[in-house]
């Protein structure tokens, strides 16, 4: 099999980096087409390469991930580049910035669950992550920023709004917090896998306005 979707890798320590090249590459569904360690090597090979996916440590050698989201995020240049972040662990406070301002997705270093390749993977098929803790998050964000809030009820303007959350987002957003998994909850409200995930993509980017 012929890899066919393009990585950028951005890593702040070479040897990390290498390492992480060397298990993408062995699993032949994706190649590393250039690995670089800041911001500004990072905009010039999205440039050169048009890349599939941007893949980023959350500090980068000249700085934090957010600040090169936002820059690949800035205008419609790089719609088409998804990015993934890698993370320490999911509660680091910037990793729900970099979702917020649109990375699409993010690996857990050394947690549970599929390799890095396999991340990339289910980010490019359209799966879409979020853990329990960021799920938790995300509900503290909207309670803090809903009518409810305030100790009214949603007016029909406010249940119109695309910026709120909708009913079906917070149960999707209650079971995630609850630790429930995207097939588990597909099967209990009668949804497709992809509509969760975009359901879960789009409660990101509400987060950011």
């Amino acid at each position: 099999m012929n890899p066919s979707a393009q990585i950028v890798l951005l890593c702040s320590d070479a040897t990390r980096a290498a390492a992480w090249r060397t298990q993408i590459d062995a699993q032949q569904r994706h190649q590393v087409a250039a690995v670089g360690q800041s911001a500004p090597e990072a905009m010039a090979l999205v440039s050169q390469i048009d890349p599939d996916a941007v893949v980023c440590e959350l500090k980068l050698h000249d700085g934090r991930a957010i600040d090169l989201v936002r820059a690949l995020r800035r205008g419609s240049r790089n719609a088409g580049t998804m990015i993934l972040v890698i993370a320490p662990s999911a509660d680091h406070p910037e990793l729900l910035e970099c979702l917020r301002h649109g990375a699409d997705s993010y690996f857990v270093d050394n947690g549970p669950g599929p390799t890095l390749d396999g991340r990339i993977f289910e980010m490019l098929q359209g799966e879409a992550k979020m853990s329990p803790e960021i799920a938790r998050k995300v509900l503290d964000h909207f309670r803090r920023e809903g009518p409810a809030a305030h100790g009214g009820r949603r007016s029909m303007e406010e249940m119109l709004n695309p910026l709120l959350m909708s009913a079906l987002e917070r149960v999707i957003l209650m079971r995630l917090s609850q630790g429930q998994s995207v097939p588990e909850i597909a099967g209990a409200e009668r949804l497709s896998m992809h509509q969760i995930a975009k359901c879960i993509r789009g409660l990101y980017r509400k987060m950011a306005w």
